[in-house]
């Protein structure tokens, strides 16, 4: 005998669209990630498993003359300024490049601290109602943001 339960709860459609959207996300990057590892292999068969090392033979020396020395001049030399006072800095996003999957992550995580109106504000600032509609040129903004909200990624 097979019992069937179906629960709704209401307000956790929108959480549970996210989630969706982030499995499908994660499953198209490891599709892709084999997709490309698959093409790496096809393109080189040889070179995945059988790499034999060789032994590298010395460069020839090249006699090289002592380089002259050069005309020392002096340049004044500015004392350093002493800085203004201290700002609080927002951390931004390194000029590291992020996946879809790492911003799914985080953006659930974030989703815990300021709600899921809090991530659909951040959604609007971007012009979109999901993740996956945000171009790729503008996840270093996305993760600035990210950041500032106090998510972590």
């Amino acid at each position: 005998m097979e019992i069937k339960v179906n629960v709704t709860i209401e307000g956790l459609k929108d959480l549970t669209d996210v989630l969706h959207e982030m499995a499908r996300a994660m499953v198209i990057e490891r599709s892709r990630e084999a997709l490309d590892m698959h093409a790496t292999e096809q393109a080189d068969p040889g070179t995945a498993e059988s790499t034999v090392p060789t032994q590298a033979s010395p460069a020839p020396q090249i006699p090289v003359a002592p380089p002259t020395p050069e005309p020392q001049t002096s340049v004044p030399v500015q004392p350093p300024i002493a800085p203004a006072a201290q700002q609080s800095v927002v951390p931004t996003a390194p000029a590291e490049e992020y996946s879809l999957e790492q911003i799914s992550v985080a953006m659930t995580g974030l989703m815990e601290q300021i709600g899921m109106q809090g991530v659909q504000a951040i959604m609007a600032q971007f012009g979109v109602q999901t993740l996956m509609q945000i171009p790729k040129e503008a996840y270093p903004q996305l993760v600035t943001i990210i950041r500032e909200k106090g998510g972590r990624i």
